[in-house]
């Protein structure tokens, strides 16, 4: 994976787009940013999606009830709920950083309402734990794809 110098990384304003190609298959990443008023458009791109990639700053405890809420409602949305669910604590790299624990015991993420997902603590600076997020991210969504594949050629 190619990554950006940490002075070129800034909050993602609108989105950004990412393909990555793995054997047979290839994956597009949409990133869309984070800002409460930016949150209205993510609806938009709900019927298209097969995964979801939150990323939270574990670094940022003063952030943690509004990361809470917007969780559960993502997880509410029907169209999201079948889906796998990526969940990265980032900036574990840092001293601020509250561990990967104590971060999913206050969001009480154990109590989400979705059976596919996981949490890992990231490093996007250091790109610790990168590879095998994206990885478990791009197995998923292959492996649901072709349950729902499967299930379509059934019916036909």
């Amino acid at each position: 994976m190619k990554s950006l110098p940490p002075e070129r990384i800034v909050p993602t304003i609108g989105l950004n787009i990412a393909k990555i190609t793995q054997s047979d298959s290839e994956f597009v990443f949409w990133d869309l940013g984070g800002q409460e008023k930016l949150r209205k458009i993510w609806n938009k791109y709900y019927e298209e999606t097969d995964g979801i990639v939150y990323i939270i700053d574990g670094a940022d405890e003063s952030r943690f009830d509004e990361v809470r809420a917007t969780l559960e409602k993502i997880m509410e949305e029907p169209t999201l709920q079948n889906l796998p669910h990526l969940i990265l604590l980032n900036k574990s790299d840092l001293e601020e950083f509250k561990g990967a624990e104590s971060i999913t015991e206050k969001l009480k993420l154990y109590s989400l309402k979705c059976d596919d997902y996981v949490i890992l603590p990231v490093s996007a600076l250091k790109e610790t734990g990168l590879a095998a997020a994206v990885n478990w991210i791009m197995e998923s969504i292959k492996s649901k794809s072709t349950t729902k594949y499967k299930k379509l050629e059934d019916k036909v």
